[in-house]
């Protein structure tokens, strides 16, 4: 550039070409400069729609996290709420509990209180046909007791809703005969007789615990309101289920009997913790409840004098 600059000097052309120069590198300043003018606002609104949109992004989210945050403080209320009121339902059902077994109880140990008593008395005078009868209704007393406090505890565990019935290959002719076994002398007290009529072969796929504690509170409901009647076990099958049918040829249950049974098994289907609450008649909240565990029909047919039969349907076969 020096170089360029003496030879314009000794040339005489200097001064022109520099302000020639000059006004060439003006030009290109006023030129960027206007575009730069023009540019700058358009970049500056970019940047301001760039922010903006950033800005409702966090917004929205924000919005998004205040609703979840809003959800979990309600649902953490409502479980709140609920917690305390099933505590509540708990202490009641417990109280009730309590009572229950109490009544229920009471009467066969007041009875074995007295029959040991008079048992010792007969001993004493060595009156055997007394010892006989006496040791007789303590043994039918122990075996309702036990099996009482048996149920009773299949029961409690069974309205835990974790709870799930054991299901297996159940030979219905065999659990009819232990049950049959059960009742000899119960169905002598009442001079009732025993009638079954199902192949040996019969199978279902169910909880025989479950299935067993069905059946056996049906008899004995039998058991108790007839005298001198027979009880059949029978049952209708299809390629797919099958239907065990117990009958009498009895008076008929009262209608506060069936009206019970009747209203613990429409109660059986709210699920609600307050149908779990005992009254006493733990017989045929026993039927209602395990046979909603084990999805099965109890239909009742009673009129008077012409006896009571209970279908216990929809039982799967093998």
């Amino acid at each position: 550039m020096a170089a360029i600059d003496t030879l314009l000097l000794y040339s005489g052309m200097g001064n022109d070409v520099h302000m020639i120069l000059g006004l060439v590198h003006f030009s290109n300043f006023f030129a960027v400069l206007l575009i730069t003018c023009e540019v700058m606002p358009v970049i500056g609104c970019f940047i301001f729609l760039r922010r903006e949109k950033n800005l409702r992004k966090e917004i929205a989210l924000l919005k998004t996290e205040q609703q979840v945050l809003i959800s979990d403080f309600e649902n953490t209320v409502a479980t709140l709420e609920q917690s305390t009121e099933e505590i509540s339902q708990q202490h009641l059902f417990i109280k009730q509990l309590s009572i229950m077994l109490a009544h229920d109880l009471q009467s066969p140990f007041r009875f074995m209180k007295l029959g040991m008593e008079t048992l010792h008395r007969a001993v004493l005078e060595q009156n055997y046909e007394d010892l006989e009868i006496l040791s007789f209704e303590l043994k039918q007393s122990s075996e309702y007791t036990y099996r009482f406090i048996t149920d009773f505890t299949l029961w409690i565990k069974s309205i835990n809703k974790d709870y799930k019935p054991k299901l297996e290959e159940v030979n219905l002719y065999e659990m009819i005969g232990d049950l049959n076994h059960f009742f000899a002398a119960l169905l002598k007290s009442r001079k009732n007789k025993w009638s079954q009529d199902l192949p040996e072969d019969l199978k279902v796929f169910t909880d025989k615990e479950l299935l067993k504690v069905i059946v056996r509170n049906i008899i004995d409901n039998a058991n108790k309101h007839n005298f001198e009647r027979t009880i059949k076990i029978a049952c209708h099958a299809t390629s797919e289920n099958c239907a065990l049918i117990i009958s009498d040829n009895g008076t008929g249950l009262p209608d506060h009997a069936l009206t019970s049974i009747h209203s613990y098994i429409n109660a059986e289907k709210n699920t609600s913790f307050q149908n779990e609450t005992p009254d006493g008649k733990h017989g045929h909240k026993l039927i209602a409840h395990f046979s909603k565990l084990l999805d099965l029909d109890i239909n009742i047919n009673s009129k008077t004098n012409m006896g009571t039969t209970f279908m216990v349907s929809n039982l799967v076969k093998l």
